[in-house]
């Protein structure tokens, strides 16, 4: 029987930077309402890298299985974070899969559906399947 894998990751966030164990430089971080004009990013917008890059991941081993050509394959996701007022917010988000190799519809909406659904980062917050894209 197989021992399932365990990775465990650390960041710290302090003033107006984020620091991830083992990586350097310190990411420059600020909030939404902030972030015009400056050299720093928001959560938000680490959230969606970081969703994009796992998805992307997932993809790529959902599909390992399977027949398929996934060159040029690439995946953008959309974070939104909308207020509800007292200081309280809601994270939705959004991934486009796009599979121009993969001529089949249903093939390309299975894989990028699998890839959502199995996808560790997708499982923390709702996230919609905007499409899957030739």
């Amino acid at each position: 029987m197989t021992e399932p894998n365990s990775y465990r990751y650390t960041a710290t966030a302090e003033d107006t930077s984020v620091r991830i164990d083992g990586h350097s430089p310190d990411l420059r971080v600020t909030t939404p309402d902030n972030a015009a004009g400056f050299d720093a990013v928001t959560p938000e917008q680490l959230y969606a890298a970081a969703l994009a890059a796992c998805v992307y991941q997932t993809l790529i081993a959902t599909a390992s299985a399977g027949d398929h050509d996934l060159g040029e394959c690439a995946v953008d996701a959309r974070v939104e974070l909308t207020s509800r007022g007292n200081q309280e917010f809601d994270l939705s988000a959004e991934v486009d899969v796009r599979l121009p190799r993969v001529e089949d519809r249903d093939a390309r909406e299975t894989l990028a559906l699998r890839a959502v659904e199995r996808c560790p980062m997708a499982k923390s917050v709702q996230v919609r399947l905007a499409g899957a894209h030739a």
